[in-house]
């Protein structure tokens, strides 16, 4: 039996001979995308660190340790929220690592744990290994297959008599992060409008589990009968405009125009006393100027009887040509508001008037007609058409902010709403699919999970495989997508007899399955931790042979 208290926990076992006080600790699972950390008498984890590149202990892009320094910033970070300062000794810690982890990740946690944090005793946890005892149909069992999906990589692992065979277990080197990365790119390249609010990384995540499943029973066969799903993407709803607002918008609109016109004049006045127009050199930029130019051309060309003259008059007639359509082109368009444009806009409205200028001005359309009058030569000569269009732009664009300033709050809020919402087509199931097709998708090249299933127990005798057919774990945060487990029963039946019995099973809460199961390895594991006495005696020796892990593998403990 098992007596709990928030000091000690006595642990007796079968035989009636007492084991060392299991005092209170800390459990702490390092995973490779975050740290969730609580105490060994709470239920559940009480503290979750997100991780991120700027913080991450971890190797880029694996689940290997190798910063000290900021895994040391993250522990003490989880102990001051657990708030372990308050306890009257340093606590005890409960640590899980990644399978097959290297010795130098297992050493640098020993140092810390023993020898920064001042733990009176340690006790280490394979992630993948411990989360079958969050399953109460798997604890007892001798013989599993483990599937443990990471941010960054999946381990298949067979348990035989209760021991992790290393020798037959594979990685892929495939997880949750690659699986959101190239959701993430699909969408931004689908809904380029959306792309800043697709870049949050918990916006991906949302879509994810709310719209991301695994096609069943393949990925062509679910594209026929796949339906749209909506999503609505985060987004902030502007002020609504008043119609008081814009009648101020529209005088402050004309007022500056006003000011931006008296300087242009009187500009031009300094420049003809100055001299400075008689001396300019005359260009050719009047529309009537170059027609007058092109009608003498052709009647050259028409008088020409050398056929050698005609090519350099009608070189220069295209050249008349081209420089009439650009000019016209540019009376009749509209300038293109750039970044240099608008600060020269508002710096000459400066100097019109030494009033400070609104800073919205010259952000509206409507603003850029004053600076194609500015453009012209002779400002008070203002083209018919040029003159229609910006009234007319102007009246449309009144009209539509007076329809907006109607519109009750609700609908105001609703028609942004609408504006944020993307439907999700073949992205439902393209995320899930990089687990399957991961050469395909992304360019890893590298077998599939049923494959990779089907390889790890192809050398097991048929008796063997039957044995670890029937009792397949899936754990990690991939296996909450809908269908997982159907579409790995599907995957492997083609792979093995026909009759075969396939059974997949998983928790209610597998991202938390390695944190779940540290608490019942921990306390009902005759293995003591290691304390601080053996590891000052003996060091990292003792510690990996006495390691509580060493027992759930079959050969000798890495």
């Amino acid at each position: 039996g098992i007596i709990r208290s928030c000091a000690v926990t006595t642990v007796i076992w079968k035989d009636g001979v007492d084991c060392m006080d299991m005092r209170r600790a800390a459990v702490i699972d390092l995973g490779s995308d975050s740290i969730k950390a609580g105490w060994s008498d709470a239920s559940g984890p009480g503290v979750e660190l997100k991780l991120n590149a700027a913080i991450s202990p971890f190797d880029d892009l694996t689940d290997v340790l190798y910063r000290g320094d900021r895994l040391e910033s993250c522990l003490e970070h989880i102990l001051l929220q657990l708030n372990a300062g308050a306890e009257s000794e340093a606590p005890g810690l409960l640590v899980t690592e990644s399978f097959c982890a290297p010795a130098t990740s297992r050493r640098l946690l020993a140092q810390l744990c023993f020898e920064c944090f001042q733990s009176p005793f340690a006790w280490m946890a394979v992630d993948g290994l411990v989360a079958r005892y969050a399953d109460e149909s798997l604890r007892s069992a001798s013989e599993a297959l483990i599937i443990r999906f990471g941010a960054f990589s999946t381990h298949v692992i067979p348990v035989l008599q209760g021991r992790a065979d290393t020798s037959r277990s594979l990685r892929l080197d495939v997880g949750g992060y690659h699986c959101r990365s190239y959701l993430q790119r699909c969408l931004s390249l689908r809904f380029p409008v959306h792309k800043d609010a697709l870049q949050l990384q918990p916006t991906v995540q949302s879509i994810i589990d709310q719209c991301s499943r695994v096609a069943t029973p393949s990925y062509k066969e679910a594209l026929d009968t796949l339906q749209p799903c909506s999503f609505q993407l985060p987004f902030r709803v502007p002020t609504q405009p008043t119609i008081q607002n814009l009648a101020l918008a529209i005088q402050r609109r004309e007022q500056n125009a006003a000011r931006m016109r008296a300087f242009l004049a009187k500009k031009q006045e300094a420049r003809a006393e100055a001299g400075q127009l008689s001396s300019a050199k005359p260009r050719v930029s009047d529309s009537s100027e170059l027609q007058s130019h092109f009608r003498n051309v052709e009647s050259l060309l028409a008088a020409a009887d050398s056929l050698s003259a005609k090519p350099i008059i009608e070189e220069f007639k295209s050249f008349l040509e081209n420089k009439l359509a650009k000019l016209q082109q540019n009376d009749l368009g509209k300038s293109a508001p750039t970044r240099r444009n608008i600060e020269r806009l508002k710096l000459l409205s400066a100097h019109g008037d030494e009033r400070e200028l609104d800073q919205d001005f010259g952000l509206d359309d409507a603003d850029w007609s004053i600076y194609q009058t500015m453009s012209l030569e002779r400002p008070e000569v203002v083209d018919e058409f040029i003159e229609q269009k910006r009234q007319l732009m102007h009246y449309l664009r009144w009209a539509e902010l007076q329809e907006a300033a109607r519109l009750p709050a609700a609908e105001w809020a609703a028609l942004h709403a609408s504006q944020a919402t993307i439907s999700l087509q073949s992205e439902q199931i393209r995320a899930a699919e990089v687990l399957f097709q991961p050469s395909a998708l992304i360019g890893v090249d590298q077998m599939g999970l049923g494959e990779m299933v089907a390889t790890s127990l192809r050398n097991y005798p048929p008796e063997t495989q039957r044995s670890l057919l029937k009792s397949i774990f899936l754990t990690g945060g991939n296996c909450l997508w809908r269908g997982m487990a159907d579409r790995l029963v599907l995957e492997l039946q083609p792979l093995f007899e026909p009759a075969t019995l396939i059974t997949v099973s998983t928790t209610s809460t597998p991202r938390n399955d390695a944190y779940s199961g540290t608490l019942e390895r921990y306390y009902h594991s005759s293995c003591q931790p290691i304390n601080k006495e053996d590891y000052e005696e003996l060091g990292l020796l003792r510690f990996s042979e006495r390691l509580a892990t060493a027992l759930d593998f079959a050969n000798k403990p890495l």
